[in-house]
């Protein structure tokens, strides 16, 4: 019995041994053939352990579109919550937005102003002014300056606000001079229209969270003529919209889902937008005498013009305009003697852009009544403004520098 129970342990202790010499013998030739399979591969071993580290230590590297698209997220929730925001007690009047990149990072930054009326000095007549806030998302926050930027009032001005083509900060103008403006009213015989009528320019440029500001005087803002550069050859006027028309911030946002070709034609329009080009869609219309007067969103303002005296003195039937998809602002010269030494105003909410008309018909223009009933994008560099066209207080396409190319449903901002 002995013997047996002996004979059995030995048996065991043989048996166990046999396995275990199996496993080891299993996991040497499993070992030698991963590591020669990973060798032949072009790979080693501390590559693949330091690929694994890098893989969970490395952070996940986003897209253009991905940043933009965060960019966009948290600028709507500026514009959804803008009550939220100081604007220095100015009172609460008609919110816009402009997207522009001013700091040349490459993300558009977010302006957001706040319009509103003032009485002008030494009469109960309003001017339009604002008051502007900055927000940049800078790829992973948003950025919000305390500052907010007024428009700067003068005796007889007040100023425009542009960007810098170059991308480079913003900047404010301002009229300086109040001597050249008593000596045109008093028609002073030895003053000249044309000496140097200097601006106040006060730029600002965004660096981290803080906006900085310059100040300095521009002798020769404006051309004397075709060939001269000056102070307005480095900036663009904004094209504002209305806070609630998200057709910006959308874009935006659905940046990962803009196609190739949409995103050829953004890079289109910024390029026309960085030589100083306000650009727009619309439809070309002609308007009647009664359709130009009565256009809905034109504000009816009392100038002593009828419909009767416009079809009167209008030897054109009709009036040719681009009629904007949606309400935006137009830089625009005044329509006058000292107009022309004055920087441009943004007027907001602007619903056309008259094109031609019995006053303002230009030959360089006939090619635009190729356009007529299409959907187009258009793009000029030069508008007025004036009291005597058709439809009320629109801008009036005053340069013959201008693009127009009809619109590819395909490439529709809209969408």
């Amino acid at each position: 019995m002995f013997a047996m129970k002996k004979n059995n342990a030995f048996l065991y202790y043989c048996v166990s041994t046999v396995v275990l010499i199996c496993m080891l013998t299993t996991w040497v030739v499993y070992v030698r053939f991963v590591a020669d399979t990973v060798q032949n591969s072009g790979f080693s071993l501390n590559h693949v352990a330091s690929s694994a580290i890098s893989a969970i230590t490395k952070p996940h590297t986003r897209s253009t579109d991905d940043i933009l698209s965060q960019a966009g997220k948290e600028y709507k929730k500026v514009l959804e919550n803008i009550h939220k925001y100081s604007f220095n007690d100015a009172p609460e009047g008609d919110y816009t937005y402009a997207l522009w990149d001013i700091n040349d990072d490459k993300i558009p930054d977010l302006l957001v102003n706040d319009t509103y009326e003032v009485k002008k000095n030494d009469s109960d007549d309003t001017k339009e002014v604002s008051s502007t806030r900055v927000f940049s998302y800078d790829g992973n926050k948003l950025v919000a300056p305390n500052n907010v930027l007024k428009t700067l009032l003068g005796r007889y001005e007040h100023s425009t606000l542009f960007f810098y083509r170059n991308h480079k900060g913003l900047v404010f103008y301002l009229p300086e001079s109040e001597e050249w403006y008593n000596n045109l009213s008093n028609n002073n015989p030895s003053f000249n229209p044309e000496t140097p009528f200097k601006w106040k320019e006060v730029s600002y440029t965004l660096t981290g969270n803080n906006l900085n500001d310059s100040t300095t005087v521009v002798d020769y803002p404006i051309k004397k003529n075709e060939n001269d550069t000056c102070e307005m050859d480095k900036v663009v006027a904004p094209v504002f919209i209305p806070i609630n028309d998200a057709t910006g911030i959308n874009k935006l946002i659905n940046s990962n889902k803009r196609s190739d070709k949409q995103k050829a034609y953004d890079k289109q329009v910024l390029q026309w937008q960085e030589k100083g080009y306000q650009v727009y869609t619309g439809t070309v219309k002609q308007l009647t005498p009664e359709e130009a007067y009565n256009y809905p969103g034109a504000p009816v303002t009392y100038t002593g013009f009828s419909l009767d005296d416009f079809i009167r003195i209008n030897n054109n039937p009709t009036t040719t305009v681009l009629a904007l998809d949606n309400p935006r602002s137009a830089s625009s010269y005044c329509n006058g003697t000292e107009c022309g030494y004055r920087p441009p105003s943004n007027l907001m909410n602007r619903v056309v852009i008259i094109l031609d008309d019995a006053f303002v018909h230009d030959p360089n223009h006939d090619k635009i009544m190729n356009y007529v009933g299409k959907r187009v994008t258009f793009a000029t560099d030069g508008m007025y403004d004036t009291v005597n066209n058709l439809p009320w207080a629109q801008p009036v396409l005053s340069s013959s520098s201008y693009i127009i190319q009809e619109l590819d449903p395909s490439l529709d901002e809209y969408k």
